[in-house]
Formats: C-alpha cells, sequence, structure tokens
C-alpha cells in the first residue's frame, strides 16, 4: 500500500534544516556572508544598499543563539501557536522550497504558524518566523503566501534583525533575552502584544525595541529584493508578490500596524509597490502557482483557528461558498477544482472538530458526514481512492497486486479519525499505517502520524513512532506528545522524562530538571531506569551550572530570576 508522497511534495522536508544540524532546533544561526545578489532580467536600476556589508555592525552569534532559544521557550508556552505537525510539516517544506535558492549561504530557518486575525507575517532574530492565520486565510493561492514568506527570509538572509539590534549601543542584552516574550507579542501584531510590550518596556533600561525591529525602507527594498530571487528560483509567478502586498495594502492590516509599540515595521507604501512592479515587468508571466497542499494547509489553518461553535459555523459557510463551482464570490478564490477539495476537506476537518456528545447516533453521524466530505475532496482533486474496509484484505496480497491509494497523507488521517468515530478502530489503524508503508514519509509527517494514532486513542502506535523518531533528529514539540502518549499509557517515568527532555531542548533546565528529579522518585523503578535517570540527571545539572555561570558573568538573569519577574 503506497501513499501518493511524491505528489503531495516535491522535495523532502529535511531540506529545511541546517546541513550541520541533527534537527529543526539545534545548530547555531548561521551568519551568511555577504554575497552578490542575481539580477532579475529587467532595466538597469538604482542599486539597493547591501545592508549586510561586513562592516555592519552585527549581533554576536553567542548571543543570538541565546536570544533564539528564550524565543523559542517563549513559543512553547505561547497559548495561539499552533504547533501542529501538518501546519508545520507544509511550512518547512515552502520554506525549504524558497531557501534552496539561497545555496550555502542559507541561514538557519524555522517557522511557526500563529492563532490570529491579523494579516501578518514576521522574522525575528536567529531565523526565527512567524505566520499568523489570518494571513494564510487570506492568502489566495500558495503563490501568494510563498512571496510573503520570501521576504521574510530576505530579512533573516541579510541580517536585518540581528544588525538592528546590534545597533542598540544602550541596550543591556540581557534585557533582549528576558523581552522574548514581548518580541514575540509586538512582532504578531495583536493589541495584546501591545499591552505586553507596554509593561515590558516600562523599566528604564533605556531599550528601544521599536527601533530594534521597525524596518527602514531600504531594509524593506533589499528584503524585496532577496525574495523576488527567490520566487524566481523556486518557480513561482513574481508578480504574485505585487498582488498580495497590494491587496494587503488596501486592507490596511498587514505591514502598515503593528500597534502604537511597533508602528510600521514593514512599511508598505506605493512607492515599494512601484520598485517592486519596475524590477518585476521584464520578467515573462506565468500562471500562480497553486497546489493541493497548500489548499489542504489552509483548510486545516482556518479550522483550527475556529475555535468556538459559532466561529466553526460561520468557516461553514466560507467553505460551502467555495464549493459551489463557476460562481466567483468577491474577496474569494476562484473556485478550481483544488480550491473546491480543499474546502471539502475543510468541512470534514469541522465536523471532527464537533466534540464527542458520548452519544452512539450523533459521534455516528458526524463521522459519516466527515467521510462523505473526505470522499468529495478526494473527486475533486481526481485522486485514486478505496474503501478502507479492503486494506487489511490488500494487506494480504502481494504489493504487485495491491491498489495504489493515491491519497495524500491528510486525507487518510483524518478518513482516520473519522473511521474511528464510527467505532471502525481497526480500520482507522490499518488507514494510519497505510500512510507510511511507503517508507518516503518525511520526518515531520511521522510527528502528523503519531497525533494520528493519539486522536484515535492508540498512544502506544503513537510512541512507538515517536521514539523512532527521535532517535533521528530530537525535536522539543514530539518530546511533548511523547509525554502524552505516556500519561494516557499510565506511564509516569516514562512522561517525566519526556517533559524533562522537551523543557531541556527548549532551555528551561530548571523544569528539565524538576521532571526528571519527580521521574527519579517514582516508586517501584528498575535498576536499569534509575541508572539512566541518574546518568542524565548529571548531564542536565552540568549543562544547567554552566549557564548559570555565563549569565552571572555577564550580569544577566538565570532563569529562576527571570520566572520571578514573570
Amino acid at each position: 500500500m503506497l501513499a501518493a508522497w511524491p505528489g503531495f511534495m516535491s522535495m523532502p522536508l529535511a531540506q529545511s534544516q541546517p546541513t550541520d544540524s541533527p534537527g529543526r532546533f539545534s545548530g547555531a544561526p548561521a551568519a551568511p556572508a555577504p554575497k552578490e545578489e542575481a539580477p532579475l532580467p529587467r532595466p538597469a536600476t538604482a542599486p539597493l544598499p547591501n545592508l549586510g556589508s561586513p562592516d555592519a555592525a552585527d549581533l554576536p552569534a553567542t548571543e543570538e543563539r541565546r536570544i533564539l532559544r528564550d524565543l523559542r521557550r517563549e513559543l512553547a508556552r505561547y497559548p495561539d501557536n499552533f504547533a501542529d505537525p501538518e501546519l508545520n510539516a507544509y511550512l518547512d517544506h515552502l520554506i525549504a522550497k524558497l531557501a534552496a535558492g539561497l545555496g550555502t549561504s542559507r541561514p538557519h530557518l524555522e517557522i511557526y504558524a500563529l492563532r490570529d486575525p491579523v494579516l501578518n507575517a514576521f522574522a525575528m532574530p536567529g531565523g526565527l518566523m512567524g505566520v499568523n492565520s489570518g494571513l494564510i486565510a487570506a492568502a489566495g493561492n500558495e503563490n501568494e503566501l510563498a512571496g510573503v514568506l520570501a521576504h521574510e527570509i530576505g530579512h533573516v538572509e541579510q541580517r536585518h534583525i540581528a544588525r538592528s539590534i546590534a545597533n542598540q549601543k544602550n541596550a543591556g542584552l540581557w534585557t533582549l533575552a528576558g523581552l522574548a516574550l514581548a518580541i514575540l507579542a509586538a512582532r504578531s501584531g495583536t493589541s495584546s502584544g501591545d499591552n505586553v510590550m507596554q509593561a515590558a518596556i516600562a523599566g528604564s533600561q533605556g531599550l528601544s525595541v521599536s527601533q530594534a525591529l521597525a524596518f527602514s525602507r531600504e531594509a524593506e527594498r533589499e528584503a524585496d529584493r532577496v525574495g523576488l530571487r527567490l520566487l524566481m528560483d523556486a518557480g513561482y509567478d513574481v508578480s504574485g508578490m505585487v498582488g498580495v502586498f497590494q491587496r494587503l495594502q488596501a486592507q490596511g492590516r498587514m505591514y502598515e500596524s503593528t500597534g502604537p509599540i511597533i508602528p510600521s515595521t514593514h512599511p508598505l507604501t506605493t512607492e515599494r509597490i512601484a520598485d517592486i512592479q519596475n524590477r518585476t515587468r521584464l520578467v515573462p508571466p506565468k500562471p500562480p502557482v497553486d497546489t493541493l497542499a497548500f489548499r489542504f494547509f489552509q483548510a486545516r489553518a482556518m479550522v483550527l483557528a475556529a475555535q468556538t461553535a459559532d466561529a466553526r459555523l460561520q468557516l461553514r459557510k466560507v467553505f460551502d461558498a467555495r464549493m459551489q463551482p463557476g460562481i466567483q464570490i468577491p474577496g474569494e478564490p476562484e473556485p478550481t477544482a483544488f480550491v473546491r477539495a480543499g474546502a471539502a476537506y475543510g468541512l470534514a476537518l469541522i465536523e471532527l472538530a464537533e466534540p464527542k456528545t458520548g452519544t452512539q447516533a450523533t459521534d455516528v453521524a458526524s463521522g459519516q458526514r466527515a467521510l462523505a466530505q473526505l470522499d468529495r475532496a478526494a473527486k475533486e482533486a481526481g485522486l485514486v481512492t478505496t474503501a478502507p474496509g479492503t486494506l487489511r484484505a490488500q494487506a494480504a496480497l502481494p504489493e504487485s497486486k495491491r491498489m495504489l491509494v493515491a491519497e495524500p497523507p491528510q486525507l487518510l488521517f483524518a478518513r482516520a479519525r473519522a473511521l474511528s468515530r464510527l467505532g471502525q478502530q481497526a480500520d482507522a489503524v490499518a488507514l494510519i499505517q497505510a500512510a507510511g508503508d511507503s517508507g518516503g514519509m518525511p520526518l515531520l509527517f511521522r510527528d502528523a502520524m503519531a497525533q494520528a494514532f493519539l486522536d484515535i486513542n492508540e498512544p502506544a502506535q503513537a510512541a512507538a513512532i515517536l521514539r523512532l523518531r527521535l532517535a533521528q533528529q530530537p525535536d522539543p514539540a514530539p518530546w511533548l506528545v511523547l509525554a502524552r502518549c505516556y500519561a494516557e499509557l499510565a506511564d509516569k517515568p516514562g512522561q517525566l522524562r519526556a517533559q524533562a527532555e522537551h523543557y531541556f531542548m527548549i532551555g528551561a533546565f530548571g523544569s528539565a530538571l524538576q521532571s526528571m528529579e519527580a521521574a527519579r522518585k517514582t516508586p517501584g523503578l528498575d535498576a536499569i531506569t534509575q541508572s539512566q535517570i541518574d546518568a542524565r540527571l548529571r548531564e542536565m545539572r552540568d549543562a544547567k551550572r554552566i549557564e548559570d555561570e555565563e549569565l552571572k558573568k555577564r550580569g544577566e538573569m538565570t532563569e529562576e530570576q527571570r520566572e520571578r519577574q514573570r
């Protein structure tokens, strides 16, 4: 049984990782050497300033790593961080595709999807990027989303943020570390973020966060230049960047107002749009790129952002409207087959997002409606499908006689969740297993596979996948899911140890030690497990001691001191 990985993603997700990094969160943020940009084929214009020149002030790599680590720690706590494996897998793939044009100078990049209606995407120190659900929902196609993210990669590649922070001569870097949450809140563009930011800078430290985070028009133009080249290299229509920026400017919600603290962090002026148009006017036009993967990604983000029954009801109306062929609704994408497939998938997810009632007839009805919408999505996308009930029978056949399952894993995982609601647990398990049978599943979709098993109450299967995945690449998020698996399996030591590893990877050494010490005190541990825990405790204590000593040398607050100030 084969899942349709080649048709779903055209490049391995692992390419989004630094070449010297064993996982998404490891490795130092690279400081790429400045290089000449490949010019777009258009008339010569005044050269843009190279803000990444060697003599410009720069943030030391050690400081940037520490700011990045603090931002990761805050993101782990951030309630509006989706932390969804399927969303992460798509974004990592898209970022890898765009950043491939940077070649050996590609910096470290990691991207997060956030629940936030504000149309915004942003870059932060260390190559950390964020994209709001509002922007994902508003993107007309993958080409438009790629245009915005290519621009943000341009800021990272030219190190605009790091250099801006380094230029704050009067600011102690311990202040920056302590303001990680404020930086995140301000860059997301929410009003609540403004409040956090106001409180964070109310002291007399003298740090001008607005100056550190706001981009000059020169920096924006340079990010546009890099972004346009990346779009071209990745095969996208470069005019798509103009289109999405014009639409966002018209809505007046992105790149113009991220609140009273950080005004015009992305100054999107008519002059700047004209500059992009001038740079692209001789580039041969091509149809904008859209993909089924983007439509599924967009629909999933929209459903996850709808947290109330009323919000899901309104979203259902949006998806129903998109299902009408030949009817163009103002403000909505043209109802192509991919758009209709994404809408049907979204309608299925809405059914599955409704809490189980405990009433068998009601839960079965929602599962049946979800399956009907998934069949509709597959039909709209022109995918070959096979009835879930035949999967186990086919497994006994020689591989040459098995039917090809051409559905991408998103559909298979959703079908499994629907079948579980119908009480067809064996078929649900078989579907999730079928998604990974080809062996070509990208690493981050292993996380999604584990999450799917956990969603259908199969924690042992999920834990087995995560243990193998973490042995390949240790990232913090899978450790947290593994802790949930162990909790459902009533394995208290396993739960605490997995939590400890999660905290350790995001730099919360104190919390890591607390969890590991609690695991050590669990009654009934065998000698081997006790020895493993003791060895890991020594490693964690050493790491925390070294960290605290370094912080004290620099006059910065330790983790415990920062926590007391929260």
